[in-house]
């Protein structure tokens, strides 16, 4: 069976902000927006370094389930 899903892209707290809560209270809001609308996964992806966000991110219940690899295939 299909499975329902949404994406969260770009999350980011300004740096004197953060550890004050914001970030928790958005993934909260976040989380009953998309539960309202019977979706059953929320998916967003870090930077492979970012151990500080991936550190936040279990906190709020996420758990790495995946790596993602890219290929660049033109130069900017």
């Amino acid at each position: 069976p299909r499975r329902s899903f949404a994406v969260l892209e770009d999350m980011a707290v300004d740096p004197e902000q953060r550890s004050s809560g914001i970030g928790a209270a958005l993934i909260g809001a976040i989380d009953e927006r998309v539960k309202e609308r019977g979706i059953e996964w929320l998916f967003l992806e870090s930077g492979k370094d970012n151990l500080r966000a991936h550190s936040f991110f279990e906190r709020q219940g996420f758990a790495e389930i995946s790596h993602v690899f890219a290929k660049r295939l033109t130069t900017a």
